[in-house]
């Protein structure tokens, strides 16, 4: 999600990655999020070295076998066009029936937000009105 590679995520791409987590945000749009996560090298596919790369920096207990079974899971699973590579359209066919998929990059941040809140929802709402 470092669109500019400096190592940074600024704060209108953290905000763009907020709105995708929306419940209001197109399903379409969920998924290129997601697709941009595993696409770490951007070249608009998810390949092996993509893979090997979430894998490795995010599950550390992973042996080397593991690895080959998840990348090879992966893409029998996803590669429908079968050129050793997922692009978006591979993705979406993946995903696109998946109610857990949709529910994890789902996240309504008012909820969130009320929690680090120190006045109660009810609290706000009469504030609002008076």
């Amino acid at each position: 999600m470092d669109i500019t590679r400096s190592g940074q995520i600024n704060f209108r791409t953290w905000v763009l990655m907020l709105s995708s987590l929306s419940p209001e945000a197109h399903p379409d749009e969920k998924v290129a999020f997601a697709f941009s996560l595993y696409d770490s090298n951007d070249d608009g596919y998810i390949d092996k070295s993509d893979i090997v790369n979430l894998l490795t920096s995010s599950i550390t207990d992973l042996s080397v076998d593991d690895v080959r079974v998840l990348i090879n899971r992966s893409f029998e699973l996803a590669d429908y066009d079968k050129d050793s590579r997922i692009n978006v359209a591979d993705y979406k066919l993946l995903v696109k029936s998946s109610e857990s998929f949709f529910s994890a990059f789902t996240i309504d941040i008012t909820d969130v937000l009320m929690q680090y809140s120190v006045i109660s929802q009810e609290e706000a709402l009469q504030r609002i009105h008076n």
